[in-house]
């Protein structure tokens, strides 16, 4: 009945010994429940869904309790995480391995200076390429090939909003360029992936950069 609406914060009660009625918004904490304003659709985002500033408003204006928390966009699964990690990895193989097969096939194997050209170019397209499109999708939409094609994206933890490249690019990627040293390199990598666990499945790179994935 509270998820149906039938019952809100504004439906009164009795306690045995009181002999007035009060709204169940009083104790709603000791509920352990998160309190409805109206019946809003899943299914459908609404304007207050769509826009946290008036459901923000929304709550300041009625009478709950101000220790109500808005809950903003969901975080991704894990699994649909690693999917999209796997992909990049994926894709980032084929790409770097095309470049390098075109270098050495056209590049070294040959001694006709068109040939060396291309293979240059060839190799510029595959791997620059790939770069580029990683860079810009990070940039201007906070996801990479993997994660647009999952469906999930990289935000600010506290607004929701898009990361500015500094923090998308260096304090995110900090830890990647770190797993590269040796003895201490693999465990700051596992250890990195292991804090997706958390209740929030936020990575040690997330908590860095005060990012959080979440779905689109």
């Amino acid at each position: 009945m509270w998820r149906r609406g039938a019952i809100t914060t504004e439906t009164l009660y009795c306690q045995h010994g009181f002999d007035q009625w009060f709204p169940l918004s009083t104790i709603v904490e000791e509920l352990g429940v998160l309190p409805t304003l109206s019946p809003i659709s899943l299914s459908r985002p609404s304007t207050l869904t769509r826009h946290p500033d008036a459901l923000t408003e929304r709550l300041a204006n009625s009478s709950l309790p101000t220790t109500i928390k808005v809950y903003s966009a969901l975080s991704a699964d894990r699994s649909v995480r690693l999917g999209a990690s796997l992909l990049d990895l994926l894709i980032a193989g084929v790409c770097f391995t095309l470049g390098m097969l075109s270098l050495f096939v056209f590049a070294i194997y040959s001694e006709s200076i068109a040939a060396k050209t291309l293979g240059i170019i060839l190799m510029s397209v595959f791997i620059g390429g790939f770069l580029f499109a990683q860079l810009r999708l990070l940039v201007t939409r906070g996801q990479t090939i993997g994660k647009k094609i999952m469906n999930i994206k990289i935000v600010k933890n506290a607004d929701d909003s898009l990361p500015s490249p500094m923090w998308l690019l260096f304090f995110r990627g900090m830890l990647n360029i770190f797993a590269v040293l040796p003895y201490i390199g693999w465990l700051l990598f596992v250890t990195d992936y292991c804090f997706i666990f958390r209740d929030d499945r936020r990575c040690l790179h997330d908590l860095i950069a005060q990012t959080k994935v979440v779905k689109v």
